[in-house]
Order: C-alpha cells, then structure tokens, then sequence
C-alpha cells in the first residue's frame, strides 16, 4: 500500500480555460487544448477530414452548399476563386453551372459570395438557389438546373457593382441587403416571386448613421434579425397584419458582427462572432443587458487562448458552423502569421457549461452541413487547395496527413483535493494514466515542477492494464474498460504539469484522468488513496 497521497484529476470535463493564474484554474481544466474534442466525459484527439469530391476543383472553393433541387436530389453547389460556380452530381462528376445571356460569364468575388434557398413559392413550383456577390446581379439556378440566370427583377437601384451580397427568407419573403450604395438598406422581394422586387418595392433603411453597413441576418425564434458591421443588431416588427406596415427596431446598439457567415443558431441561443474576435450570445443581451456578460470567451476565460493564437484581421472571413448531432459550434480564424481560416475554435455544448478546444489541422475557407444518406447533417469545409473536406471521420488524418493532438494541465498543487497542501514541497513519486484502449499508439508525456521541465516518457495505449490483469491458460484477457497504466517520475516542488500529445499518422488516444502519487516533504506520511 503506497504510503501517501493519491491524487486524481478528472479531464474531458473541463475544456480550454487560460485566463486566471495557475493556482485558481480548476484541476479539471486545460491550458492547451489542440485537435482534441471533448465527448463522453473523456479528451479524445479530434476526428479526421477527409477529401470529398475525388478531383480538385479548378481553384480555391470559397463557398459551397448542400443543394437539395428536390425530394430525391442532392447536389452540390460550388463557388471557386475564379469566378464560376460548379454543380456536383456527387463526389466524382461535376461540371460547371454555365451562365446565361442575362449573367455575367465570370462572377466577381472579390468581396463575400453568400447564398440562399428559396423559391417554391407556388404549388408546384421549382426550388431556386441564390447566389449573391455583392459585385454582380443576383444569380439564380432553378431546380436541378444546369445554367445560372440573373433574377428577373432586381430593385431599381441595384447596378454595376451595387448589388446585395447576403439574402434571408422570413415569412416567406427574401429580403437582401449588402449594396455599397445603400449600405444600411434591406430589400424585400415578393412573396409569390423571389425573383421580383420591383413590382410591390418595398425597403427599409435600418437606423442609417449607425454602424458601417448592414453584414448579417438571421432568423430566431420567430424573429428577423439584422446584424451590422461593427455594432448594431435590429429585429424585424412584423407584427402588423400587412406587411407593407412591416419596420425594424433596434435590440442592441453595442455589438455587431464581423462577417455575412458570423451568426449562428446554437441550442436556444443565438451566436454572433464580433469584430472583437469573441464570441456574444443574443439571448444573454436580452437577459443581462450588457456585453460583457453575454460574452461567451470571456465567461469561460478563454480571452487570452484567443488573443495569442489568432489574429483578428481575418473577421471578414470568419465563418461558423452549428453540428447538431454533437453539439459542436465552430467558428474559424486565422493564425497570428496567417493569411487564410487556418483554425477552428471548437465550442462543445450540452453539458453544464460550454467546453472550448482549438483545432489547427485544417484549412477551412467556407463551412456547411451536408446531409449524409441517414439525413443527419454532418460539417464540411472548402479549402484553398479546390477540395471540399468531409469532416468528423473516424480516421485521425487529413487526406492522409498526420497531425498533433495535444493537451496541457496547469500547474497542480493539489489544493483542490486539500488545500493544507496547496503550498507544501511535493516529492512526486507516480503518474498513473486512466484511458481507454486505442490500439498500438504511443502517449508522449512531458512534465515540469515549479517551471522546470523534468522528463519525456511514452504510453502504450494498448488493449491491456497494467494493474489487475486476469491470469488465464492463454494468457492476459482485457474488455472495454478503463484501464491504468502507471509510471514513475522524481523530482521535488510545490506543483506539476504535464502535457500529453501524440502525431503519428493516425493514431488517437481516450483519456479519462490521471492520478499523481507524491509525498508531502517532511511529514510523516499516512496512507491515503
């Protein structure tokens, strides 16, 4: 029996938090939290991405949708860099969505290219996709259509290079926005024609004077709202019985978004991605009031993870991503030094309190849902190398590359298990790892007391314990279980860190926690476990 104290720490409940000093941030909870995901109470590396279309588009694909043209079809529609728009039949044919007389031959995307569902407006009638610019005439592709039309009847003021870059329907009506010449003005078609703003014009210049130009919307609960670049969030009335008496009110004057991909619906809230690089939460506006409480990084002291790895000058290009079936919210960035989305942060929701990790592994320029054959809607992303990524694969690669998965717990001194010992000299004796077998994959464990490294070991995560091995005649047997392995580390301090990763080609690992086994310096010890 060890004669003194067995420490545990539980992980894949706690999730990225960097924002307070070592000795406040809960046992639980991590100070790097790279390619990992945080499901079923454990820390497991993060899943794999893999190609989904067998051949690269012509060029970069900034932005793609899941095109249902019917009951029974399911396309894809993609927009490349170079100004065309592709439709894939799936993931081994496609071909490019020609234009009409009425289009422009090659679409300028130099700004934000959006889309949207509508059409159907009459019984019988044909699904249409939007395609919006912002730089030239809203582009429509009809049912399972092969060409791409501009709309019949844009307003009167949309030319040149004065068209909207974002669309929304609400209520059965598309209403746009995003033209540099109207930049607080939003624009609604007619119900019985999409196509057609023309015929009963209607308009509303959103609180002009506030905020730079209108950037997103979303509709939420029942209700259309509008979100501006920088500040600026407003809420459609339509209350009244006609809808030409229809007028936008303001919610909150403080806080805005960043991008026409920043706004996301999440459980029952309401998410936008600021142009602070955080995150806020609407339905925490409408209940506390002020931002700061509605901002989710801060409350999860997560500012600084954010302020050191990402750079805020890609906002205009950050996207995000709500994955139902695993409560996942995504939000890209890029890197300090990059120049394209080359991060995620991962958002788990449904427990007690959100959980953040950051992935780098990827290169996201655009996100959607697709619809898998079950109906359930799984991530993808489009990349600057013309592929479009399935993601959440079970392989831990990314088109056959490898990549690092790694965690880091903050300095422990174990006053959370006793706080007579937070201060006290630790001779450290054991680590014991608690995990779930994933095959023949090393765990590399880096440890450091009172801010020096101490050692490297490695961890087989084989189907076997160490500890309380069944003998049989054919030798050891093991299940799905927990299991233990527990290795020895020396060295003497008030706290100790480790940092666990592994980045072979596929290799993965399922950690639960770990025990620490030290004794106090110059005290008799007493057994404890």
């Amino acid at each position: 029996m060890y004669e003194g104290i067995k420490a545990p720490v539980k992980l894949g409940i706690g999730g990225l938090y960097t924002d307070d000093p070592h000795t406040i941030i809960p046992p639980n909870k991590l100070i790097q939290a790279k390619n990992i995901t945080l499901l079923r109470g454990k820390i497991e590396k993060d899943f794999g991405s893999r190609r989904w279309n067998s051949e690269a588009l012509p060029d970069k694909v900034i932005h793609f949708t899941d095109w249902h043209p019917n009951d029974y079809t399911q396309r894809m529609i993609s927009v490349c860099a170079n100004g065309k728009v592709y439709r894939h039949r799936h993931s081994h044919v496609y071909a490019e969505v020609t234009p009409t007389t009425s289009a422009p031959g090659v679409l300028n995307t130099k700004w934000y290219v959006t889309s949207t569902k509508g059409g159907a407006e009459n019984t019988g009638g044909e699904k249409k996709l939007f395609i919006f610019t912002g730089n030239d005439p809203v582009q429509v592709i009809s049912g399972d259509g092969t060409t791409r039309s501009s709309i019949s009847k844009p307003a009167s003021d949309w030319s040149g290079t004065n068209h909207p870059f974002k669309g929304i329907i609400h209520r059965g009506y598309l209403f746009a926005f995003g033209n540099r010449n109207a930049p607080h003005r939003v624009y609604r078609a007619s119900s019985t024609d999409h196509e057609d703003f023309t015929t009963t014009p209607w308009s509303n210049n959103v609180y002009p004077g506030e905020g730079d130009m209108l950037m997103d919307a979303r509709t939420f609960k029942g209700k259309l709202f509008l979100f501006k670049f920088p500040v600026g969030i407003y809420v459609l009335n339509d209350s009244d019985s006609s809808p030409a008496n229809w007028f936008f009110e303001k919610f909150n004057e403080s806080v805005g978004s960043c991008s026409p991909y920043s706004t996301w619906e999440v459980l029952n809230d309401l998410l936008v991605a600021n142009e602070y690089g955080t995150v806020t939460s609407v339905l925490a506006i409408d209940r506390y009031g002020d931002i700061e409480s509605a901002d989710i990084f801060n409350n999860l002291r997560v500012d600084d993870a954010i302020r050191y790895e990402m750079s805020l000058l890609g906002g205009i290009e950050r996207h995000t991503m709500y994955y139902p079936q695993k409560k996942l919210a995504y939000v890209t960035y890029n890197s300090l030094a990059g120049t394209n989305n080359d991060r995620f942060v991962q958002i788990k929701f449904g427990g007690q309190t959100p959980e953040v990790t950051i992935i780098d592994k990827d290169q996201p320029n655009c996100l959607a849902l697709v619809k898998d054959s079950f109906d359930i809607e799984r991530p993808f992303y489009g990349s600057n190398d013309g592929y479009i990524y399935e993601m959440d694969r079970v392989d831990r690669d990314v088109a056959g590359n490898a990549y690092t998965g790694l965690f880091e717990t903050p300095y422990l001194d174990f006053g959370a298990y006793d706080q007579n010992i937070a201060d006290k000299s630790k001779n450290f004796d054991h680590f014991e790892l608690v995990y779930e077998p994933t095959g023949y994959f090393n765990l590399t464990v880096d440890y450091f007391i009172d801010g020096k490294y101490m050692d490297t070991f490695n961890i087989k995560l084989d189907g076997f314990s160490q500890e309380d091995v069944i003998k049989t005649g054919s030798g050891r047997t093991s299940a799905v279980c927990p299991l233990t392995y527990k290795q020895q580390i020396k060295g003497s301090g008030r706290r100790i860190k480790f940092r666990c990763y592994n980045s072979t080609l596929l290799e993965n690992f399922k950690i639960t926690g770990f025990n620490v086994y030290f004794k106090i310096q110059g005290e008799r010890q007493t057994v404890r476990d």
